[in-house]
């Protein structure tokens, strides 16, 4: 009788989208995790599109920190912000 041993990658299931953001922020902390996510989403197509979702979540939300505030939107903070201040 012979045994086979056999050396597996690291798997991981499809873990949620807020944890894949996790991994894909913490990169540089966690290289072996985001390593063995990266092989996994090139072959899961439903982490592949989470990741596609949150790349292009970060685009809107770079190009529109880039626009001015409205003279509204600022007068709102300031009286949202003096409110909790005052409590």
């Amino acid at each position: 009788m012979k045994i086979k041993h056999q050396i597996r990658r690291l798997q991981i299931s499809c873990p949620e989208p807020f944890d894949v953001e996790k991994i894909l922020l913490q990169s540089h902390k966690h290289r072996m995790l985001f390593r063995a996510f990266e092989e996994h989403m090139m072959c899961c197509s439903k982490c592949f599109r989470t990741v596609r979702k949150i790349h292009k979540f970060y685009e809107i939300l770079e190009k529109e920190l880039q626009k001015k505030a409205s003279p509204e939107v600022v007068a709102f903070a300031k009286s949202v912000y003096s409110e909790k201040s005052e409590v």
